[in-house]
């Protein structure tokens, strides 16, 4: 792993085990900071009851905004009905990678649903406008 993937790894871990305040703040701030500019960062696929994971997402919108960045809703794609995505509902199988690409498939312009199935988007086809056409895997 290369030095900027390390420190990426980091604030990761420290966004997962920070409190709800200012730190939490800072930490976001910090990724967002971190990572190259257009990058798109991700909230937690975290059901929206849940006040930690309400206020990680916020402080990722809020950072990922500020700098310029795109973010990938993963709960729009990964929350109920959320049954067949993971075998021990923590790491993603095939139908989850689906997800996660279809989630990032959004911010990249590509509408979600010319994705195709297994998660491989090699090429998309737009109008002269931007938007995604077509998706091939």
């Amino acid at each position: 792993m290369s030095d900027e993937e390390d420190a990426v790894e980091a604030l990761l871990d420290e966004l997962a085990e920070a409190p709800p305040d200012d730190a939490l703040d800072a930490a976001a701030e910090r990724l967002a900071e971190a990572a190259p500019q257009g990058s798109i960062l991700c909230t937690l696929p975290a059901p929206s009851f849940s006040p930690t994971a309400s206020y990680v997402n916020r402080a990722v919108r809020r950072a990922a905004t500020e700098h310029g960045h795109l973010v990938a809703e993963l709960g729009a794609h990964l929350l109920p009905p959320h049954r067949g995505l993971s075998a021990d509902r923590y790491h993603p199988n095939d139908r989850g990678y689906d997800a996660w690409v279809r989630a990032f498939a959004t911010p990249m312009g590509i509408d979600p649903d010319l994705v195709p199935q297994r998660g491989t988007l090699t090429s998309a086809t737009s109008d002269r406008e931007g938007r995604a056409t077509r998706a091939s895997g």
